[in-house]
Order: C-alpha cells, then sequence, then structure tokens
C-alpha cells in the first residue's frame, strides 16, 4: 500500500483508549518505508497529519524535532495501524 489511500483518525497511543488525538492522510503501511531515516516496520502506517485535536498527546516516535502530536501538523510521522482508523 504505497499510494495515499485516505483520510485516518489518529488515536493516542500512550494513555487513554480511544481518545482522538489528530486526523491525518494514510500514506503507507510497507514496512521497508523510511521514517525521519527509521524503517516503519510491522503494524504501523506512515501518516500524515493534518488536523491536531489534542497537541500535548506524545508521538509514538519522537524525533528531536517532534515529541508531542501538537509539533507534527502539517508533518509526517509513523503511527501503530490498531490506533488508526477510518472516519464514519
Amino acid at each position: 500500500m504505497d499510494a495515499s489511500v485516505g483520510r485516518v483518525q489518529i488515536f493516542d497511543y500512550w494513555n487513554v483508549e480511544d481518545e482522538l488525538i489528530a486526523e491525518g492522510v494514510l500514506l503507507s503501511t510497507e514496512p521497508n518505508q523510511l521514517v525521519n531515516d527509521i524503517p516503519l516496520g510491522p503494524n504501523a502506517a506512515v501518516v500524515k497529519v493534518e488536523r491536531v485535536v489534542k497537541s500535548d498527546a506524545f508521538i509514538w516516535r519522537p524525533t528531536t524535532e517532534m515529541t508531542k502530536m501538537g509539533d507534527a501538523v502539517h508533518g509526517t510521522i509513523s503511527w501503530p495501524i490498531d490506533k488508526l482508523q477510518l472516519p464514519d
């Protein structure tokens, strides 16, 4: 799945179950895809963050430039597939 496949909702990985923290576009689930120079790996996705709901939520794989979701707006992050959902 290399092409952009559509909008997704991003749910908090660290704290609260089923808490919506952002929305974005799913770009890839290819395990060899590099995100911030790190291979994506299994059961993860590359997501472009377009709208942040909870800016102080921590990112799953932080970088020196991005540690919280507010830092990731309009950026590309990796996120666990089981914490992504297609909007209703």
